[in-house]
């Protein structure tokens, strides 16, 4: 009887350690996967330098002329391009002024880049599709003002564009 007895608590021992064995398999596979860890990475986008949105040109008066102007233009970035406004201060032309934005440097300016309204009793507004960064890409740029349209290698004013 001590055999039985012996047999017995080594089956229920094998049946104890089988049915151990049997859920902690059956756990591993029905438990949640684990979530994975997750490392934050940081974007860092390079923003390019901000642009002003108004530009102040000085016009001085050339003095190899008759005409004593001198003045100021105003480039101000709008939704559509930019405003080019242009007052003269001192006002002794009697005709319409041709006005543009030139290539090169006062008092030398080379060719048209964009022409500009004429100027009209020293007052002249212009609307541009084009950007203060794309001027700023094209410089060194000048506005000039002639005399008139007759005389337009005469200068009166001129002004070189910092942006």
């Amino acid at each position: 009887m001590k055999n039985n007895n012996t047999v017995l608590v080594i089956v229920v021992m094998l049946l104890l350690a089988a049915g151990a064995f049997y859920l902690y398999k059956n756990n591993q596979m029905t438990q949640a996967p684990q979530p994975t860890e997750v490392k934050e990475t940081t974007v860092v986008e390079e923003v390019p330098e901000a642009m002003p949105a108004e530009v102040s040109v000085t016009l001085d008066a050339i003095d190899v002329n008759t005409i004593d102007q001198s003045g100021v233009a105003v480039i101000t970035e709008t939704e559509t391009g930019i405003q080019v406004a242009i007052t003269l201060t001192t006002l002794e032309a009697t005709e319409l002024q041709p006005a543009h934005i030139h290539k090169g440097e006062c008092p030398g300016v080379g060719e048209i880049a964009y022409p500009l309204e004429d100027v009209v009793d020293g007052q002249s507004t212009t609307q541009l599709p084009v950007a203060i960064a794309d001027l700023k890409a094209m410089l060194p740029l000048a506005i000039n003002i002639h005399k008139s349209a007759e005389e337009l290698s005469v200068y009166t004013a001129c002004g070189s564009l910092e942006l």
